[in-house]
């Protein structure tokens, strides 16, 4: 099974090493880098699978791996998000998120 790493804002794919280290040798992964993701990179390498995947997102990669999940949930095995956050900045139309004015 395929697992994509996703990094998070001001980091590189490195930030994930220490966890590579410990995961199991029976998954093949691959680290996509956020800037990588949000250009759609993920998504392509999620659509273009012939098997479904498990996607892990740190800080702002945990916002673009719930993004694919929702975008492409048939695709996904699982899901992990680490350190993730609803939005970065202020803004009107977020579902769920009450904005007083």
């Amino acid at each position: 099974m395929k697992l994509y790493l996703v990094s998070g804002w001001a980091t590189k794919t490195t930030v994930w090493e220490s966890v590579m280290d410990v995961l199991p040798n029976r998954l093949e992964i691959e680290c996509v880098d956020w800037s990588d993701a949000v250009e759609g990179e993920l998504g392509r390498k999620i659509e273009g699978s012939t098997d479904r995947c498990i996607v892990a997102g740190w800080s702002l990669g945990g916002q673009i791996a719930l993004m694919e999940a929702a975008e492409n949930p048939e695709r996904l095995a699982g899901l992990f998000l680490v350190s993730s956050m609803t939005c970065l900045v202020k803004g009107q139309g977020r579902p769920g998120v009450h904005m007083e004015t």
